[in-house]
């Protein structure tokens, strides 16, 4: 998966792309590219405070960067028929941490959605 080059491209499923997978597939791929385009447009000026800050109580971004790609990994597992491993509930339990560093809360997020990509 890409981060688009211009804001004048179009959604992910209307580029084109993946048309030698079936629908279904080929759907999934272009949402997980649609939620890492969306997540770098809206919040790609913000600085680490602003990613770590809870206004009003609300859950910070930061937890959100790591929890998706947590979610779709252990959804993932799921629909493989496993169970969740060591590794994947200690992940589970760090998603809560505070903190973590703009450039690593974004590559995590990146990577993590590359390798659900990946396993569809």
């Amino acid at each position: 998966m890409t981060i688009p080059t211009t804001p004048q491209q179009p959604e992910p499923w209307l580029r084109g792309t993946y048309s030698e997978l079936p629908a279904v597939l080929r759907a999934v791929l272009h949402a997980f590219e649609l939620a890492q385009e969306d997540v770098h447009k809206w919040t790609a000026d913000l600085s680490d405070a602003e990613l770590q800050s809870s206004p009003a109580g609300l859950t910070p971004l930061s937890f959100h960067l790591r929890h998706i790609p947590g979610a779709l990994d252990r959804l993932l597992t799921y629909a493989e028929g496993h169970q969740l491993s060591a590794e994947q509930l200690a992940a589970l339990r760090a998603e809560q941490e505070p903190g973590g560093l703009r450039d690593e809360l974004f590559a995590a997020f990146n990577n993590g959605l590359a390798a659900a990509a990946r396993r569809v």
